[in-house]
């Protein structure tokens, strides 16, 4: 198919070409994640097990956070000192 449209061709060309810079973004977001991980364990490990126990789940949770899905429940857990969501 992409022989037949050389215009499609030259679409897939450019993004196979820019799929290296997207890579190091990429890498550059999960250092930057990973940062955040490591803050939010030290920070929060003690008031907030279930959601900064590991790394795993500090990862989880951090993206939770940024793409904002349920970032008001963690901020209540932290705010009041209880790890139990329910109570």
């Amino acid at each position: 198919l992409a022989k037949s449209l050389p215009a499609l061709r030259a679409v897939v060309q450019a993004l196979v070409a820019g799929m290296g810079s997207v890579g190091w973004v990429v890498i550059l977001l999960l250092i930057i994640n990973y940062i955040f991980c490591c803050l939010g364990i030290i920070m929060f490990r003690d008031t907030d097990p279930a959601h900064f126990g590991s790394i795993s789940v500090t990862m989880n949770t951090v993206w939770r956070l940024e793409t904002l899905d349920g970032w008001d429940e963690i901020l209540r857990i932290n705010m009041f000192g209880c790890h139990l969501p329910w109570t």
